[in-house]
């Protein structure tokens, strides 16, 4: 899926996305590491990563339990 420039700059002017993609840009990283990270909610992460999947900002390789 396309986003356009505007929509990106608004999907990741939210903090946590933000933070989110910094993390990612830097090593591979399960929700489980992001909710560490955050010290947030698993189900607060789990929202974040698949907006910046649908918008192909971030892709999703599963491993095992795991989605990295």
């Amino acid at each position: 899926m396309s986003v356009s420039p505007t929509g990106l700059l608004t999907l990741l002017g939210e903090p946590i996305r933000w933070s989110i993609v910094q993390r990612l840009a830097r090593q591979d990283l399960c929700v489980c590491h992001l909710v560490d990270d955050l010290t947030l909610a698993q189900p607060l992460i789990s929202d974040h990563p698949r907006a910046l999947r649908q918008a192909g900002v971030v892709r999703a390789e599963r491993c095992g339990a795991f989605t990295y």
